[in-house]
């Protein structure tokens, strides 16, 4: 179980490919922990075929990371440039044959953005969703996007609690930057998997306000549920998940009620063996696949309050 004892912020991100003479693997390392970087002890690569992969960060209290985002197709960067976050240059599905998948930060602060304090990585056999209870927050891309691997996640810590204070929803890549510039983060996964179709990513802002916050979540696939979720007070979120492939619009709702639980984080996932575990851990799991009518990836949407 990782440790919450540091008050330190993240400051520097790096990943590390092990691979090639011993000798210079060795040194390599050393100098990383001499310049004051520490080793996740998760091997990235799942792989045995001669090299090892390592995420490796640094802590300080000067220009804090307070956001990391994924990227796995060249549509991807454009926004995360212009919106000027820095990409750790390795490709964390190096030699997998699957997506070429890049990890971007952004220093901060601003506001709503707590600092982030520390990292952890979960392969496929230790999802630990109960992590969530500690006040750790899941990042929806899996690392070995595209492949066959075991999938690996990494967690964020921040250094206040946060909640969920908007979301918004977007079709293609042309408006990235105007949403990160505008303090929205991005949820690093396609709604429209595996369907074709537009892609489609959810976005959300965060505040350090509770009273601020979402208090529930909720996803239509059809227009009478739309229509029960209008006469319950929920707001739309007015871009379809399902835009471009053919089936039923499909869309999330959201409510702030006054003195509700707020919502602390909210994710997706993928395929329904992963229902139980969230649900033991605590967090609502929608039972509304967000590829109902295609012939998509089962996708989830879940929260936690």
């Amino acid at each position: 179980m990782p440790s919450n004892t540091d008050n330190d912020c993240i400051t520097d991100i790096t990943v590390y490919i092990e691979e090639g003479d011993p000798t210079k693997v060795k040194m390599k390392e050393q100098k990383l922990s001499k310049d004051g970087f520490i080793q996740i002890p998760v091997n990235l690569t799942k792989r045995a075929d001669g090299y090892k992969m390592y995420m490796w960060y640094k802590k300080g209290n000067d220009k804090p990371i307070t956001n990391i985002q994924f990227s796995f197709s060249d549509d991807m960067n454009k926004g995360l440039k212009e919106a000027g976050y820095k990409k750790v240059e390795a490709n964390l599905n190096y030699k997998t044959g699957g997506d070429p998948l890049h990890l971007w930060y952004k220093r901060g602060p601003s506001k709503g953005e707590s600092p982030i304090t520390d990292l952890f990585v979960t392969t496929e056999q230790q999802a630990a969703p109960q992590l969530y209870q500690l006040g750790w927050d899941r990042l929806a891309c899996n690392m070995k996007r595209g492949t066959s691997a075991s999938r690996i996640f990494l967690w964020v810590k921040r250094r206040e609690q946060t909640y969920i204070s908007e979301i918004r929803a977007t079709a293609g890549f042309q408006d990235d930057a105007n949403q990160f510039q505008d303090g929205f983060f991005r949820v690093d996964e396609n709604t429209n998997e595996g369907a074709g179709g537009d892609k489609v990513f959810l976005w959300y802002k965060l505040t350090t306000n509770p009273d601020e916050a979402l208090a529930d979540l909720s996803v239509s696939v059809s227009e009478a549920e739309g229509k029960n979720l209008t006469e319950q007070g929920f707001q739309k979120v007015s871009q379809d998940l399902n835009a471009g492939t053919g089936g039923s619009p499909i869309n999330v709702w959201y409510q702030k009620k006054n003195g509700s639980k707020p919502i602390k984080t909210f994710t997706l996932i993928d395929g329904p063996l992963y229902k139980l575990p969230c649900q033991r851990a605590g967090l609502q799991v929608i039972d509304k696949n967000l590829n109902e009518g295609n012939t998509g990836a089962f996708q989830y949407l879940c929260f936690y309050q």
